[in-house]
């Protein structure tokens, strides 16, 4: 049963969504095999810190008005890599199914830039056009000490984020093979996690099994 209301429990029980892609990428390698380096080389083949205009003009979609993701607000504007596209467009359909009274106010994609804007880490998965955020304002990160994360949506989860995306929008996205920020490695714990992101998504899934 597919849970209604933002109280109800995120195991619900989701077909298997067949997107474009063979495979979703469990780790940074297998996104740029998947969806290419978004980074401009120079002469010697060396990635830049800045977007690389042929690769953004091949992979990036603009998607506004009457195509806007389902539950979006049709004002806005949302930019992703085109494969990415099918998988979030089921992942909004599922969540407005799943719990229509949760309003989205915000969302937003591709955005080139690192992780946490830090040019000294990796390119965050926004740069490459898989990455959403849904309603920042009310999903923020918060970083904890370690061992000190809250339980989701415990009573602590909810005096931080009270209007924070509910467990059935949670489970819709994860049923399409997103990662969720609230849940890096996928175990079904906040606790073990000292940066904790409720508004992010990724088009990852760690816990696909190596093969071969």
């Amino acid at each position: 049963m597919i849970a209604s209301t933002p109280n109800e429990s995120p195991r619900a029980t989701w077909p298997p969504f067949a997107g474009p892609l063979a495979r979703i990428p469990r780790n940074r390698q297998e996104v740029v095999e998947v969806f290419g380096d978004p980074r401009l080389k120079d002469r010697r083949g060396k990635p830049t810190p800045q977007p690389d205009p042929a690769w953004v003009e091949r992979n990036i979609v603009e998607i506004h008005g009457a195509k806007m993701f389902p539950g979006v607000p049709p004002k806005w504007f949302f930019q992703c890599h085109r494969l990415a596209e099918p998988y979030l467009r089921e992942a909004f359909r599922r969540a407005q199914i799943a719990c229509p009274e949760y309003q989205i106010e915000r969302a937003g994609g591709f955005v080139f830039r690192h992780i946490r804007h830090d040019p000294k880490r990796a390119l965050s998965m926004h740069a490459y056009g898989i990455a959403v955020d849904v309603d920042p304002a009310r999903n923020q990160a918060v970083e904890f000490p370690a061992g000190k994360g809250p339980a989701a949506w415990s009573e602590t989860w909810r005096g931080i984020w009270p209007k924070g995306l509910p467990p059935a929008f949670v489970d819709a996205f994860l049923s399409v093979g997103f990662t969720w920020g609230g849940d890096w490695n996928g175990d079904g714990r906040s606790e073990d996690h000292r940066f904790i992101d409720p508004q992010h998504w990724e088009l990852t899934n760690p816990l696909l099994p190596v093969v071969g």
